[in-house]
């Protein structure tokens, strides 16, 4: 029995793959310098293996249980009907081919397939999902793909011909795909992890077939001015940055909005680099989870109180138009421990933040903050990194009047400060120099040394560097 299947292999493959005139075309363009690799583990040697088939016409090598089959830069064109005939091969990657078509069929004899990767292809992207039933399938990545087609139909995600039961982890990132038309809890019901980040989605409308199993959602970098309602309440990782969404909100919500309505685990929210310029009073109000927010590179002009943030433990406002901070600092902020506010308009910082008891980090980096917020450096128990770079910081005298510091580590970079006053000190901490204040260049030739003007350029520099220190 065992000789009868070793010889039809033989027969059926490895001759024709020694023929110089004759070529299968699932291996059309195929680089004849690389082959399959396989992974044997520890667990499955290969002791009791079936043999298989080496595709570059090397000898025979042993395809063992959970075997990992590696197809990735080998110039394929096409993936004809069964494609590899095996059960024991668990994962398959096909990437960086030339791949424009693939049979529907083509899967249908791994059996045991888990892991399939068909990134940096020329798939039509109306193709993309075009699998029969497959059962054990639960990681699918499709990636970078390039639709050459002129299809009418190329950008739109439509023709599925079977679910995948299994299918928990689906990333079709950078695919060109301009609409999506796929129930995704009918083809995969138990779906927990989808990217569709770097495309040019139009709208967002197929979310409401996300099934209930969903946890992690990426969206982000498509441009889109859609409304993203109605998600499942189990999410807990949601990445919308990169669009244009213009408000975040609960209930009556707007055209261009992100609604919060029932995410009840959610942890994570990325939503930087949108217009996002009103954040309701109940947007928060059922997102009592959330331990990240990013709301950088936005149109914030303030941000409202929200009882529902008190275990967030970081957030991310920088690149707004934030003046002041004032409703920042309340009781309902006591739990963040990073706190990004830079390149904003706030002015005047007080005693604000000492009532975020666990506040380690800091950034109010590229403000118009002209008065040292010594109250804020005295008085917090927590802070342990305060960056104030860039501001319009003129006096720091304030610092050495205290007998003792707490351990703090203190930015003030690129601030116009350049005396420090310390008891009866004064440390010169930086002095501009002008090139009118320079001696001109007939004057040091008198002294018979041309080389000092270049030697004061020096010193110049060397005295700016020191508003490093």
């Amino acid at each position: 029995m065992l000789f009868a299947r070793l010889w039809v292999v033989l027969f059926l493959f490895v001759v024709p793959l020694l023929s110089a005139s004759h070529v299968p075309p699932i291996f059309a363009g195929m680089r004849r310098s690389q082959g399959v690799r396989y992974y044997p583990t520890a667990e499955n040697p290969a002791t009791e293996a079936s043999r298989e088939i080496d595709i570059v016409g090397n000898p025979a090598q042993y395809c063992v249980a959970n075997s990992v089959l590696n197809f990735t830069g080998m110039g394929l064109q096409r993936i004809g009907d069964f494609f590899v005939n095996t059960t024991y091969a668990r994962e398959l990657y096909l990437d960086d081919n030339n791949i424009t078509e693939i049979s529907e069929t083509a899967f249908d004899s791994m059996k045991g397939l888990a892991i399939l990767s068909m990134s940096g292809n020329k798939l039509r992207t109306d193709k993309l999902l075009w699998f029969h039933y497959h059962e054990t399938l639960w990681r699918l990545t499709i990636e970078n793909n390039v639709d050459t087609s002129t299809s009418t139909s190329s950008g739109d995600i439509r023709d599925i011909l079977e679910h995948l039961p299994r299918l928990e982890y689906l990333s079709l990132r950078r695919n060109d795909i301009a609409r999506v038309e796929i129930q995704f809890d009918k083809f995969a019901p138990i779906l927990n992890w989808l990217d569709l980040s770097g495309n040019q989605l139009r709208s967002f409308d197929f979310l409401v077939h996300l099934p209930r199993t969903m946890r992690n959602l990426y969206l982000q970098e498509n441009n889109c001015p859609c409304t993203i309602s109605k998600l499942p309440s189990g999410i807990e990782h949601l990445q919308v940055s990169g669009n244009r969404i213009e408000e975040l909100c609960n209930e009556n919500c707007s055209y261009a909005s992100l609604s919060l309505k029932g995410l009840k685990k959610l942890r994570i929210l990325t939503a930087s680099r949108n217009n996002i310029r009103v954040v309701s009073e109940d947007a928060f109000k059922d997102v009592s989870q959330i331990e990240r927010l990013d709301l950088s590179w936005n149109q914030l002009s303030s941000y409202p109180k929200s009882r529902s943030l008190n275990r967030l433990k970081y957030l991310d406002l920088s690149y707004n138009q934030i003046n002041e901070v004032m409703n920042l600092c309340d009781s309902t902020l006591t739990s963040v421990e990073t706190l990004n506010l830079s390149n904003n308009r706030i002015s005047m910082v007080g005693n604000n933040f000492v009532n975020m008891m666990y506040l380690r980090t800091l950034d109010l980096s590229n403000n118009r903050i002209a008065i040292l917020p010594t109250l804020l450096i005295f008085n917090s128990r927590s802070l342990e990194l305060l960056l104030l770079r860039n501001n319009s910081i003129e006096d720091i005298d304030d610092l050495f009047k205290k007998n003792s510091f707490r351990e703090l580590e203190l930015h003030l970079e690129d601030n116009p400060f350049s005396v420090v006053e310390y008891y009866n000190f004064q440390v010169h901490l930086k002095e501009r120099v002008t090139r009118s204040e320079l001696p001109d260049k007939a004057s040091t030739e008198s002294l018979g040394d041309t080389n000092d003007v270049s030697d004061i350029d020096d010193d110049v520099d060397d005295t700016d560097g020191m508003s490093q220190y």
